[in-house]
């Protein structure tokens, strides 16, 4: 008997809501943007696999849209509700993880890793490379003692 009050309580608020026009409007044209359905997951998990592969020559926007069967903007919108950063950021970071790699090998100047990573100057890179890791490279190879 309770259960059955409360349902009918719940229902009644319902009604009420549906019957006001700006709830009614709330209720029908709410749209969710940003959630991010299985099925589409999934796709962002493929369109992650594509970017780790070639993180030094990533596939434009366009061609990761075409991977995951949807438009640019609603690619950049899941991939950053999924991820907390936007496709470019994400490609950054992993890029600087890559560098922080290449730097704890002494074989490779900055200057080459930079160029390894598609920057034009070096300052470019390490000006990069500091917003992510907060440190410069050279810093990083001196603490490394290299």
């Amino acid at each position: 008997m309770y259960f059955e009050s409360k349902i009918i309580a719940i229902l009644s608020l319902i009604l009420c809501a549906v019957q006001t026009p700006k709830h009614a409007e709330w209720f029908q044209k709410k749209e969710r943007p940003k959630h991010v359905t299985y099925q589409n997951q999934q796709f962002i998990w493929k369109v992650k696999a594509e970017l780790d592969k070639e993180i030094l020559n990533p596939p434009s926007v366009k061609q990761l849209a075409a991977i995951a069967g949807m438009g640019t903007t609603k690619l950049r919108i899941l991939f950053k509700s999924c991820y907390g950063m936007s496709i470019a950021d994400y490609v950054r970071q992993e890029k600087m993880n890559h560098a922080l790699r290449l730097l704890w090998h002494d074989e490779m100047s900055i200057q080459n890793i930079s160029s390894l990573l598609g920057y034009a100057r070096p300052s470019k890179f390490t000006e990069a490379f500091k917003k992510i890791h907060g440190l410069t490279p050279r810093q990083v190879r001196q603490s490394f003692n290299l």
